[in-house]
């Protein structure tokens, strides 16, 4: 029996480890953030389901009043066939098929915004069939430089591993998860388009403090760091927080491999799935490649930490994505390492946490600034670490090639049809969303270098990140600073292979 005074000591301990705040990450915002969420989820991971509730905490930095808010709820795309999402991909995305035995959704039981420090209810309203964008009218209208804060419940259903999230057995990767408010632009009212197949995100930033509850055996991985644990019964609960971030993604498997080493002081913990044990140290590697190359060429990595999913063989739907501070890798046991897709897909997600992650442009209309800039410096990282020959093909079956070559060879494979700023579904074919761009946008980047030497070329690209970081910048933005920072006049020729087609 424990002595009454021990006991009371630890009571007081277990009490104040709870009241702890959450770490400082930046001492000075990096962001305006005006959209911060706290979030408390639990997940059941037999249903495949995460129930939670969140605070939004939202500023209106736009000079126009808003009188209504829109969420997105992403996995209602996965709710039934009739979507948006399911229209235009046929449920089918990147090789992979939907289960439409295993249905997702995003389900809100209530939303109130809080007036006075009492929660109103709103009533919620949808356009249409498509339900991954809700609408509510606002108890009080938000003027300009005010704030509003919600309080939202919410069901969330995870379909079998597809277009970037769900279950795979007891794998479960949580994506596009909670209702995330679109972004507000003034006149232009939300910026808050449906679930398209060929879109991803666009959201702005803000402070994460989100509580992941799940069966105590399983380990998870998250957007931001860890700042606390706690077990109860058969679960535990999980804090974590970030800062200056547009999402927030999770993990959770009782499988998981994990490792940590540090690079430069940056944090990188690998999740691994057992029978990809033997790709470990790739991985690694290729992130230490990574953040070599954005410290020398644009900019330190700031946040802290990033940690790597590697999805299992019946999960390869959730691979190659990148969410801020966690992106999902891609191999198989059986992955050769003359064959380098294990290095590139780590090199391309970690990349996304500059291009999009960072530089927040809006990947419903203007993907190319982050996939095609994002390709450009995949094939410079490549090439450095692996060799221009090799990058990608090592000597597989005695062939050999690098990552710029192949993005050659796709590029050429494919008539140029569509520009590179372009609706992302108003695009002529999925094949050539993903041509124009990422590989059009990165060989256009090439063609720069070329043009202006690789000094200039960093120079002007390096301006443009400088200036637009964590906001929301647009091809526009890019022409005028990369022009200006060139010291040439580069921008006929911008608008001609930006906005032109069949160069």
């Amino acid at each position: 029996m424990k002595h009454p005074l021990m006991a009371a000591c630890i009571v007081s301990l277990g009490l104040a480890a709870a009241a702890q705040s959450p770490p400082v990450i930046f001492q000075q915002p990096m962001s305006p953030r005006n959209a911060s969420y706290a979030i408390q989820a639990s997940l059941d991971a037999k249903a495949h389901t995460v129930k939670g509730t969140e605070r939004v905490r939202w500023r209106n930095i736009q000079p126009v009043e808003a009188s209504e808010a829109k969420f997105h709820l992403y996995l209602n795309a996965f709710a039934n066939d009739r979507t948006v999402f399911f229209k235009e991909s046929g449920g089918q995305l990147r090789g992979d098929k939907a289960d439409k035995k295993s249905w997702g959704y995003c389900l809100v039981s209530s939303i109130a915004q809080i007036v006075d420090g009492q929660p109103v209810p709103l009533k919620q309203e949808f356009p249409g069939e498509d339900r991954t964008v809700m609408r509510a009218a606002l108890a009080r209208p938000v003027p300009p430089g005010a704030e509003a804060e919600f309080s939202v419940t919410f069901e969330s259903k995870l379909p079998k591993v597809f277009a970037r999230s769900g279950y795979a057995g007891d794998f479960h990767m949580v994506g596009q998860w909670f209702p995330k408010l679109g972004v507000w632009q003034g006149e232009k009212g939300w910026n808050c388009h449906p679930y398209h197949a060929n879109s991803e995100f666009f959201s702005d930033f803000g402070v994460y403090d989100v509580d992941v509850t799940v069966p105590k055996d399983f380990v998870v991985g998250a957007t931001g760091v860890q700042w606390g644990e706690q077990a109860k019964g058969d679960t535990k609960t999980l804090r974590f927080h970030a800062e200056d971030v547009h999402d927030f993604g999770w993990t959770a498997s009782p499988k998981f491999l994990d490792r940590t080493e540090t690079f430069d002081g940056i944090k990188v913990r690998v999740l691994m799935q057992p029978g990809n044990a033997g790709h470990m140290d790739r991985y690694m590697e290729a992130a230490r490649h990574t953040i070599e190359c954005y410290a020398k060429w644009i900019w330190k990595y700031p946040y802290p930490q990033m940690t790597i999913v590697d999805p299992p063989t019946n999960g390869m739907g959730a691979a190659g994505m990148e969410y801020p501070m966690l992106i999902t890798g891609g191999t198989s046991p059986f992955m050769p390492k003359t064959l380098l897709m294990t290095e590139m897909v780590v090199v391309h997600e970690f990349g996304h946490n500059y291009w999009y992650g960072m530089e927040a442009n809006n990947e419903f209309e203007e993907a190319w600034l982050d996939e095609g800039i994002n390709s450009y410096y995949e094939g410079r990282i490549m090439d450095e670490a692996y060799g221009p020959k090799t990058s990608m093909l090592g000597g597989l079956l005695g062939w050999r090639a690098g990552d710029v070559q192949m993005q050659r060879i796709q590029y050429d494979a494919m008539p140029d049809m569509d520009p590179m700023a372009l609706d992302s579904w108003k695009y002529s074919s999925n094949g050539s969303y993903s041509v124009i761009s990422y590989h059009k946008s990165a060989l256009v980047l090439k063609t720069l270098e070329g043009l202006l030497g690789q000094k200039k070329m960093d120079e002007a690209m390096k301006a443009f990140f400088g200036e637009v970081k964590f906001t929301h910048p647009t091809t526009e933005d890019f022409i005028r600073i990369f022009t200006k920072a060139s010291g040439r006049d580069l921008e006929p020729l911008l608008r001609s292979l930006i906005y032109g087609t069949g160069t």
